[in-house]
């Protein structure tokens, strides 16, 4: 899981993305289609946003949100 940018500020919209293998006879596979559920978090650990997210044919997850006025500097 990653972010478009290494640093965000309050208010400012961060994209999320991800991508989800599993291992199979030695081989990185995935199924398109299958769900997660994605969690954000803020640098306290309070939970900020709880979406679900499938995984499209390239495999990967994707999400956005758009931080609070009020979110705390740190890691999300």
């Amino acid at each position: 899981v990653y972010t478009d940018r290494p640093v965000y500020r309050a208010g400012q919209l961060v994209n999320v993305k991800g991508i989800v293998r599993w291992v199979d006879a030695a081989r990185l596979v995935f199924k398109a289609g299958e769900k997660f559920t994605l969690d954000i978090l803020d640098s306290r650990g309070r939970l900020l946003q709880s979406q679900q997210v499938a995984l499209n044919d390239f495999g990967t997850i994707a999400g956005s949100l758009l931080l609070p006025e009020t979110s705390p500097q740190g890691d999300y």
